[in-house]
């Protein structure tokens, strides 16, 4: 799935980089106007504000469509996955990364049932979730009394 307008690039991204090109001319046309010659400042950079400069497309004009220059690279070269309805940087890999640890610890719990009685209760509720075997062998049984109580 390609990505759409709305879902390309977060807004705190394009706002951020806003930022960092009016502060960067401003502190620019300050030192022009300051007194005496100093070596230059080593200034920010874009990483060290926490923004991917391989995202940007600088063959794009800021003047005319500044989300195409700050997020441009970005947009040509992610594709949202089939099973996602938006993608949003690294925000969505450290969601994928943080559901898979959770996956692989609750999978270790099931395999080696803790004595502690709180892991005990995640591993026997997860595990009961995911033994597919058992759920179809049961068939809608376990249902019927919470159905009969409506």
């Amino acid at each position: 799935m390609r990505l759409t307008q709305s879902s390309r690039c977060s807004g705190a991204f394009v706002r951020a980089a806003a930022v960092f090109a009016c502060s960067s001319s401003l502190l620019a046309s300050s030192l022009a106007v300051a007194g005496p010659k100093r070596p230059p400042a080593a200034g920010p950079t874009l990483q060290s504000v926490g923004l991917d400069s391989n995202a940007m497309d600088r063959t794009a004009n800021p003047c005319v469509d500044f989300y195409d220059y700050a997020c441009g690279n970005w947009n040509k070269q992610t594709v949202i996955p089939d099973d996602e309805s938006r993608w949003y940087r690294s925000f969505s890999e450290i969601t994928k990364r943080n559901e898979a640890d959770l996956r692989e610890a609750l999978d270790a719990l099931v395999a080696k049932p803790p004595a502690d009685p709180v892991q005990k209760k995640l591993a026997d509720f997860y595990g009961a979730c995911m033994d597919e075997s058992a759920r179809n062998k049961l068939d809608t049984r376990p249902l019927i009394p919470i159905f009969g109580a409506i």
